[in-house]
């Protein structure tokens, strides 16, 4: 990737170790710059790929670069809603809907990488 693309990332992780019914073995994080909203709060933000666009990705045969640029659209900021969660979120570890209830506390832009 060059350019604009090249500050997007894949992010893989293996997970075997807590495999079952609901967690798969492996799953991607594919992040990206963020919209509007998320740009108030970090300095980039997972795709999110919905429709058609998840079928093809999931789908068992290779993406094409064509197919690949089209999960780097944004998602309109104004389908959105940007909330205040536990610092919990913060740690792997955590694995509980604790991390995502919401919170009084205010938003906290993160450290950029």
């Amino acid at each position: 990737m060059t350019g604009k693309k090249a500050k997007e990332r894949l992010y893989f992780q293996r997970s075997s170790d807590r495999r079952d019914e609901i967690r798969p073995a492996t799953y991607l994080l594919f992040t990206m710059r963020p919209n509007s909203l998320m740009a108030e709060i970090h300095n980039r933000m997972p795709a999110i790929v919905t429709g058609e666009g998840a079928q093809r990705w999931i789908a068992p045969w290779p993406v094409s670069p064509e197919q690949l640029a089209e999960f780097t659209e944004l998602f309109p900021a104004e389908e959105m809603v940007a909330r205040p969660v536990s610092t919990l979120i913060n740690s792997p570890r955590n694995d509980s809907p604790d991390c995502i209830a919401p919170t009084n506390g205010p938003f906290r832009k993160a450290a950029p990488y």
